[in-house]
Formats: C-alpha cells, sequence, structure tokens
C-alpha cells in the first residue's frame, strides 16, 4: 500500500548538522543557518519522461520533532485540505508544509508536515480529522534527527 512517507522521505538536521554540509556561504546565509536551530529535510522522487528529478526541501523549523500528518480519502478535495490544515493550527501547532498525490482511481493522499512546541496528543488529533467527511483513513509519522517513525494513536 503507498502512503505518504514512503515518497516524501525526511530527516530533522541541526545548523550544525547543516554547517558541515560546506555549502557556499551565500547559500548558508539564504538557509539561516546561524538564526535557525533545526532544519527539516524532505524529498521527492519522480521519473516524468524517463528522466530522474530528485526535488529536495529545506525547511527552517524552532522544534526538534516534525510530524506527518498523513490523510487518505477518495478525492483530494481543497476544503478538507483547509478543515485539516484549521484543526492542526488550532493545536498551536507550526504549519511547515503540505503535500499529495493518487495513486489509484479513488485512493489519494495527502500530508501536513508540522512542528509544535509541546508535545501532541496523536490520538485526539487523529480522531479529529477521522471525524471529517470523505476521511478514510489518518496516521500520524514522527521525524526526527534519527529518521521517521509512525506513531500510534494511544502514545502520548
Amino acid at each position: 500500500m503507498d502512503n505518504i512517507v514512503d515518497h516524501f522521505n525526511g530527516k530533522l538536521y541541526t545548523s550544525e548538522m547543516i554547517k558541515k554540509w560546506n555549502l557556499p556561504i551565500k547559500l548558508e546565509e539564504e538557509l539561516g543557518v546561524n538564526q535557525f536551530e533545526y532544519f527539516f529535510l524532505t524529498s521527492f522522487r519522480e521519473d516524468p519522461h524517463g528522466e530522474l528529478h530528485i526535488h529536495l526541501s529545506l525547511f527552517p523549523t524552532k522544534y526538534k520533532i516534525i510530524y506527518l500528518l498523513e490523510v487518505r480519502t477518495p478525492i483530494i478535495i481543497p476544503e478538507l485540505l483547509h478543515s485539516s490544515l484549521n484543526i492542526i493550527k488550532e493545536k498551536k501547532n507550526d504549519i511547515i508544509t503540505s503535500t499529495g498525490f493518487c495513486t489509484h482511481k479513488n485512493t489519494c493522499y495527502f500530508g501536513i508536515f508540522f512542528s509544535s512546541p509541546a508535545r501532541i496528543s496523536p490520538g485526539s488529533l487523529i480522531e479529529d480529522i477521522r471525524k471529517l467527511e470523505n476521511v478514510e483513513n489518518a496516521n500520524l509519522y514522527k521525524y526526527t534527527s534519527e529518521g521517521a517513525n509512525q506513531i500510534n494513536e494511544n502514545d502520548i
């Protein structure tokens, strides 16, 4: 079964780790490696027209954990994405980015990457999202400097 985390790899890096990449000085300045303590790197691979493309995105963040809310739905509806974003914001989380795709007829996924100043209540968030119309399932993942893993709804 496809899901967001299989397509969008990610890992959290500290500013010290980023500095070890020996990036050009101007690029380090643009990234703000001296202004932020953490950076979230995510990638996505695609092969349009038989040519390999790998997209890298680097997001500065204040927190040492990044979460990914994955939602399965028969169709990606703007209102559903908007409602999901609002639920995440209402719980005092910082939205980083969102993405989505469809894998088969009537099987689509969207994901919202976010961070939080406090520990989140996974069960509460997943329960609220699953109550929305057209949501077939929702999962939550946690990204740290060690990598990514799925969070059980009962974890605190």
